[in-house]
């Protein structure tokens, strides 16, 4: 039990990362679009 639980926290972390660097590739193509 207590591995998969270790396992879901850890899916969930790399899920919380994923998203974070998603938003950050948005911001920087939306200030690339001002830019142009």
């Amino acid at each position: 039990m207590k591995v998969s639980i270790e396992t879901c926290l850890h899916q969930r972390f790399i899920i919380d990362l994923v998203d974070a660097v998603d938003t950050k590739n948005q911001r920087v193509a939306i200030r690339i679009d001002h830019i142009q």
